[in-house]
């Protein structure tokens, strides 16, 4: 039962901010995680790599998420003649 409301109320939340916000989050993240993994890599080799991983990964998503119908893409069109 609580299992379900928590559900519901996080479906909820997710559906309202914009596919745009998620990809900037997702970059940002992993800008984050990119630049702490490359700080950390001198003190911990595998926690540093992971964290280098998990980053580019992001990145790498953020840049795979298509964006949501309606919404302008980041591309200039060329104007119809």
């Amino acid at each position: 039962m609580i299992d379900e409301i928590g559900e519901l109320l996080l479906d909820a939340v997710v559906e309202l901010i914009p596919n745009r916000v998620w990809k900037i989050l997702a970059f940002v993240i992993g800008l984050v995680a990119t630049a702490a993994g490359v700080l950390m890599i001198d003190r911990s080799l595998w926690t540093g790599v992971t964290l280098v991983i998990v980053g580019l990964s992001l990145r790498w998503l953020s840049a795979l998420m298509a964006p949501v119908n309606g919404s302008p893409s980041l591309r200039r069109h060329k104007p119809p003649h």
